[in-house]
């Protein structure tokens, strides 16, 4: 890729320098997953500038357990608490 572009926060997120202000974040984290330092470290840093963070760990599955969720567990109860959390946010006030 090219250099020039690597810390433009619009291709990688954990760039953005001034992150208060931006709307509550939820992360649901693959622990196999090959992004999931890179996802826990966007996490991190949004909660270290106030961001209110949810981060949701699933352990020993791989990236996209969500989408097959008809065999991953996880991948069920996951999905079920992404809906439960999507019903709570956008029923708040």
């Amino acid at each position: 890729p090219n250099p020039a572009i690597r810390n433009d926060p619009l291709l990688s997120p954990v760039k953005l320098r001034q992150v208060q202000g931006l709307p509550a974040a939820t992360f649901y984290l693959a622990e196999l997953d090959i992004l999931h330092d890179e996802a826990s470290a966007y996490a991190h840093h949004l909660m270290q500038g106030g961001v209110r963070v949810k981060v949701n760990t699933y352990p020993g599955v791989p990236h996209g357990f969500m989408h097959f969720a008809g065999h991953f567990d996880d991948g069920k109860a996951a999905l079920r608490r992404w809906g439960q959390e999507l019903k709570i946010a956008f029923m708040s006030p």
